[in-house]
């Protein structure tokens, strides 16, 4: 084998094993959109405005969302349920179903079992608190 070869077989070796690691990490600490994917229960919503705020606790298991990989999703309030669909990119959460389409900025607790969205319309911006529920 040529020596003047082999410094740039190595290099595409460890070229190779560097972006092996990189990729493992990357996946690891997965996406915000692949962190949504789960059952969700929320546990308290807060309403604020000019007027000020008003929080109401929500009791276990009458509200929740599931949000499927495919981007399609479920939300149940008690006995009744619909489907809707989602994105989310750089923090924001788009849902749609049939009444509309909703945005929300949403983020996580250090360790990912509590999910924050917080909804802004108008002057009232609903903050709704979520917990992983698998």
């Amino acid at each position: 084998m040529n020596n003047t070869k082999q410094p740039r077989i190595m290099s595409f070796i460890l070229l190779g094993a560097l972006l092996t690691i990189v990729m493992l990490v990357l996946g690891a600490c997965g996406s915000g959109t692949s962190r949504l994917v789960g059952q969700w229960e929320a546990t308290s919503a807060t309403i604020s405005g000019d007027w000020g705020s008003d929080t109401e606790e929500i009791p276990a298991g009458e509200f929740t969302f599931e949000f499927f990989s495919d981007g399609t999703g479920v939300e149940t309030d008690g006995n009744w349920s619909h489907d809707f669909t989602w994105t989310s990119d750089n923090g924001r959460l788009r849902i749609t179903d049939d009444w509309g389409t909703e945005t929300a900025d949403y983020s996580f607790s250090s360790n990912r079992s509590i999910l924050t969205l917080v909804f802004i319309d108008g002057d009232e911006t609903l903050t709704l608190t979520l917990r992983r529920m698998n």
